[in-house]
């Protein structure tokens, strides 16, 4: 247990598994998908901390004198935690709209589990605020505002979305806005369709 504890192992696992995981934080704020399996997230880590090794060391090929006045410290938490949360957050945008060759897809998301849903999909590539009709199997129709207070969400056994607010069909097609004005969390768990207005 004692040899575990070292500076040269902590180093060694900070390098080669938690630069892997700050990339992996920070590419999900962009890329919509299921949470891996414990064993998988462990192998995309280890896979992207190589990565960022191999990119750590082209920039200080380039730029040989960018860490050399730093202590030991700082160009650790540079390699383990800067760089690994720069490429990831710049990737994962580039990922998110679909901006990378196919290639580059594969290298930086070895792991991949897409959304289980196409309606998160739909939700997250939105640029704007939305109105929605949820239809559900037993004909019951909900109308409502799909805005920045929203969310949805492709659990398997607690999905569904939460409209931040609710309207009433009027009599001639118009929509209006409930009385009170009030949100709800809907299951999508019989839902038939999801049209965006």
């Amino acid at each position: 247990m004692e040899k575990l504890l070292t500076p040269e192992t902590f180093d060694f696992f900070a390098r080669y598994l938690l630069a892997g995981f700050v990339f992996l934080a920070a590419r999900a704020r962009f890329i919509v998908g299921e949470r891996p399996k414990p064993t998988e997230a462990v192998v995309e880590a280890v896979i992207l901390s190589l990565i960022n090794q191999m990119m750590f060391l082209m920039v200080l090929t380039v730029f040989p004198d960018l860490l050399s006045g730093g202590s030991r410290n700082i160009q650790l938490i540079s390699e383990v935690v800067a760089l690994p949360a720069i490429s990831g957050a710049l990737f994962g945008w580039l990922l998110g709209r679909n901006w990378m060759p196919d290639g580059f897809r594969r290298l930086f998301m070895p792991v991949s589990r897409p959304a289980a849903q196409a309606y998160q999909h739909a939700f997250t590539v939105a640029d704007t605020p939305c109105f929605v009709l949820v239809a559900y199997t037993d004909n019951r129709e909900v109308y409502g505002y799909f805005g920045e207070y929203s969310l949805a969400s492709s659990n398997l056994e607690a999905g569904g979305i939460f409209l931040e607010s609710l309207y009433l069909p009027g009599e001639n097609g118009e929509w209006l806005p409930a009385d009170p004005p009030r949100s709800a969390w809907l299951s999508l768990q019989d839902a038939r369709s999801i049209e965006f207005f």
